[in-house]
């Protein structure tokens, strides 16, 4: 229910932003021939419920509201059937565009996430090659270690004996 009233102020703002905007263009004095004019900026005024859309999906929206209709009867303003069936058109082209702009991003936003998973499944590969080769190097290590503390321990038993054969030799 929270959505539902953030979205209701935010059309409350919008109608409110778009009365402002008619009262910009043609204040309180215009006396207009048709229920909707198109502006050279691509706005179009809806005389009848004094108001500017920016969009043909807002003036689409705005004509099936209730509060439209009954402007309508109380300007005394007529439709022009053909200005309607444009807006219909450019309505569905804006949907058609947003639909393509929206499939657009989810496009590149799978193929980013898709490079992503490559790129850390690189990474992860290389982190267990690097892994694998930190265990080979410190396999080696040991063994030259162990390698190492046995020729010591060889070479300390060999010159030890040579010391005792000496001090023996000594001694007799």
């Amino acid at each position: 229910s929270e959505d539902h009233s953030s979205h209701s102020e935010g059309v409350g703002h919008r109608e409110g932003r778009q009365r402002r905007r008619y009262m910009e263009l043609f204040g309180d004095e215009h006396v207009p021939s048709q229920a909707w004019e198109l502006l050279n900026d691509g706005e179009v005024a809806c005389h009848a419920s004094k108001i500017v859309c920016a969009t043909a999906v807002q003036c689409i929206n705005h004509k099936r509201k209730t509060q439209y209709t009954d402007d309508l009867k109380a300007s005394g303003l007529e439709e022009d059937p053909k200005m309607i069936a444009f807006f219909e058109k450019e309505a569905r082209d804006e949907k058609e565009r947003l639909h393509e702009q929206k499939y657009a991003t989810l496009k590149q936003k799978n193929v980013a996430k898709q490079e992503l998973r490559m790129e850390a499944a690189r990474l992860a590969r290389e982190h267990r090659q690097l892994q694998h080769s930190l265990l080979v190097v410190n396999s080696k290590i040991d063994k030259m270690q162990a390698t190492h503390e046995r020729q010591l321990e060889h070479l300390k038993l060999t010159y030890q004996r040579k010391i005792d054969k000496l001090m023996r030799n000594l001694e007799a």
